[in-house]
């Protein structure tokens, strides 16, 4: 706790961003436990869906492994999508402030048989981690992902305890500009939702995008083509101002319904 104590009092003093004190925090607390990667996101969870829409996010993730998750969250195969919402939702609820390592939610036997474990977190070399969630009403919620490396044990009860009160206590850990309860919902195909969260999410070039979807360039183009004719914006940096600016503050993706 002492270790803590001396990194969040020198990020008090500094006149940094709060996007990058929120950085450094995290990359402090996960050298002092000895994890590997974070990931922090604003979701939202309609109603019925398994599947959560990261609004914002943040993440130290190797670069594919950042597009192999976006693709998991675009993936309308249960078995192949991120199962942690899910899972938590059935054994703990989400009203409440929840910090958890993976074990609390699932058994190793039942983790290591998951798709999602064989096909993204295996191959990326990832095994144990922590999750918090902080509801924020109206179905948002503050998420923090912890990764350690695959040979690592699993993390401690005291480092559940120190994630807990990280997210607890500090405010500005918690994302604070939120869309309004009358979102309007926008549905798109996987394919075209998944190329915009790299543009939005990433900020990545056609090609990066092409690079991580296996597709051909000339593909990746008439994607973005498509969603700049939907959203009826006349480039990228349009695309990405209509997510971002005031007068668009309602907006939230989808995936259509099977």
């Amino acid at each position: 706790m002492q270790e803590i104590v001396k990194l969040l009092s020198r990020l008090a003093a500094s006149r940094d961003s709060i996007r990058r004190k929120k950085r450094e925090l995290l990359k402090g607390f996960i050298a002092l436990i000895n994890a590997d990667f974070w990931a922090q996101g604003l979701v939202y969870v309609p109603t019925g869906s398994l599947n959560p829409i990261i609004l914002k996010g943040s993440t130290n993730l190797p670069l594919q492994l950042r597009a192999n998750m976006i693709r998991s969250m675009c993936s309308r195969d249960k078995k192949s999508a991120d199962p942690t919402f899910s899972l938590i939702e059935e054994k703990f609820g989400t009203s409440t402030h929840i910090t958890i390592t993976r074990q609390d939610i699932i058994s190793d036997k039942d983790w290591y048989e998951l798709p999602y474990y064989k096909n993204l977190s295996s191959k990326a070399n990832l095994d144990h981690f922590l999750f918090t969630l902080y509801p924020l009403g109206d179905n948002k919620f503050t998420s923090l992902h912890i990764h350690r490396k695959q040979g690592k044990p699993p993390f401690s009860k005291r480092e559940v305890k120190l994630l807990h009160f990280l997210i607890a206590n500090i405010s500005w850990m918690k994302e604070d500009q939120l869309l309004d309860s009358d979102e309007k919902f926008i549905s798109l195909p996987p394919r075209l939702y998944e190329t915009l969260l790299h543009v939005i999410y990433q900020g990545w070039t056609n090609q990066e995008i092409a690079d991580a979807m296996g597709k051909s360039l000339y593909t990746v183009k008439e994607y973005m083509k498509d969603l700049q004719k939907h959203f009826n914006v006349k480039s990228r940096a349009e695309l990405v101002a209509y997510f971002a600016r005031a007068a668009h503050p309602k907006t939230i993706l989808q995936l259509p319904p099977k």
